[in-house]
């Protein structure tokens, strides 16, 4: 059989374009476990430090799997529960937990820190995004049995953690909701962190909508972007926006504000303040502005 030029040139087009395939999927591959995979962050924290009358706790969350706390008692009746972000565990270094946790118990707050699943001691798989509501709802539920009403229970959530809490609450009454740091969509989220780590946008763009379908059928997990939730929320709710915050911008932020049809809703910028680290920034302003809202808001 006689090979033409043009048959060699064609095969080798062919091999080009497999191998081009190859590593379009293989990239798809590796940039979804990136973003879906959360590492498990040993728990070393003391939890004295916080407070030194606590209790390690655990309770099921609505998935069924075991998670694991402290919770801190407090004389005012109301609970406040603290979700952490995406790659942290209960003690979160960057929002700084233990300092908000410290301070909210010593004006009087019961306190309820917990590893969100597959974090910190807690059970299952540390899958980003997933299973946040249940772990959340969970949470609501542990404290329900110890007595507390639906609208003496604040949530607190910052970054992932913010987008659990307000998806979540948009479909069961709590006391009051702050979300920091919370994104209106994934996919603005994930550029912004591409922007961040000096990736390309066009490049990201190009790998979204395989890597969508990946995350789809891979971890079962269907695209949940809190800007559809938040008008589903009946609670009052803070919004808290860090002036220099490279994750989320303040058109993000605006965006999810602009969504919410509950009257009862704030929008606070922390000026000079980074993603997440507003209470770092200035622990005072940002304590008597959590508590005086909690306060306002939450109901024996």
């Amino acid at each position: 059989m006689i090979v033409t030029s043009t048959g060699k040139w064609f095969r080798k087009l062919l091999k080009v374009m497999g191998a081009l395939l190859a590593g379009f999927l293989l990239l798809s591959v590796i940039g979804s476990v990136a973003i879906m995979t959360v590492p498990r962050l040993p728990l070393t924290a003391d939890p004295i430090l916080i407070n030194p009358e606590y209790q390690s706790v655990s309770f099921i969350a609505r998935d069924g799997v075991t998670l694991k706390g402290w919770f801190f008692p407090g004389d005012n009746g109301t609970v406040i529960v603290i979700v952490h972000g995406g790659f942290q565990n209960r003690v979160d270094d960057l929002a700084n937990t233990a300092g908000i946790g410290r301070d909210l118990v010593r004006l009087g707050f019961n306190l309820l820190l917990f590893d969100l699943s597959g974090r910190g001691e807690s059970g299952g798989k540390g899958v980003n995004l997933k299973y946040e509501p249940s772990d959340i709802g969970g949470a609501v539920d542990y404290l329900k049995q110890r007595g507390f009403n639906t609208n003496s229970i604040g949530l607190m959530g910052f970054c992932s953690g913010a987008a659990g809490v307000c998806i979540f609450s948009a479909g069961e009454q709590v006391g009051a909701v702050v979300l920091d740091g919370c994104f209106n969509t994934i996919k603005s989220m994930v550029i912004n962190q591409a922007r961040e780590r000096h990736i390309p946008i066009r490049l990201l763009s190009a790998f979204h909508s395989t890597m969508k379908q990946i995350v789809k059928y891979s971890y079962r997990y269907e695209t949940q972007d809190p800007i559809d939730f938040i008008g589903k929320i009946e609670s009052p709710i803070l919004l808290i926006h860090e002036q220099f915050d490279d994750l989320v911008s303040y058109q993000d932020t605006l965006d999810i504000y602009s969504r919410a049809t509950v009257t009862d809703v704030m929008f606070w910028e922390v000026q000079g303040a980074y993603h997440s680290r507003a209470y770092d920034y200035d622990p005072t302003a940002y304590i008597n502005r959590i508590v005086g809202f909690f306060e306002s808001k939450l109901t024996l």
